[in-house]
């Protein structure tokens, strides 16, 4: 039987992370978290932990009233310290310190392969709650497998700037 986590667990998780200052323990607690989750709450838990929301996937006329009423709706079933985090999900004001490069150590922690494999296959993906539910579910063969696309956009590498002289040349 699978034991589904409750959002409440999320919540907690995110309340420990805004008390925490070190990363090195910000990463294992969102390392021990993502480990403990069945495999179709992987990618949500990342995505609500790093504060990038997806309330509702109406679009059209009337999609507003929609996800107006989505929110009513969960707002009125959450607990109070639910209902706080929901919120700071929503308006993006999580405040905790985890963002994607604290997330992508924390998937590479709990999968047990390195950074950069993780780093590499986000390029490649460009949606980091499916990097990670490959990563804790298929390890470093399945990361290894996310290559680039045709028509699928990759996230832009992160390079060192350098400077060149007017002459053309490094110094």
């Amino acid at each position: 039987m699978v034991q589904e986590t409750h959002f409440i667990a999320l919540v907690e998780l995110c309340a420990k992370l805004q008390q925490t200052a070190r990363r090195t323990e910000m990463v294992q607690l969102v390392g021990a978290f993502l480990h403990s989750l069945e495999e179709e709450e992987i990618g949500p838990a990342v995505l609500l932990i790093i504060g990038r929301v997806r309330i509702a996937s109406a679009c059209g006329k009337g999609s507003r009233a929609k996800k107006e009423s989505l929110l009513k709706e969960m707002l009125s079933r959450a607990r109070e310290l639910e209902a706080k985090y929901l919120l700071k999900m929503i308006f993006g004001e999580m405040q905790h310190g985890v963002g994607e490069g604290v997330m992508l150590e924390a998937i590479a922690r709990s999968a047990g392969v390195d950074v950069e494999l993780v780093r590499k296959a986000y390029m490649f993906a460009g949606d980091l709650g499916q990097v990670a539910t490959v990563a804790l579910r298929k390890g470093k063969i399945g990361l290894q497998a996310i290559d680039i696309q045709v028509f699928k956009p990759i996230q832009p590498m992160l390079a060192d700037s350098t400077h060149v002289s007017p002459g053309g040349r490094r110094p």
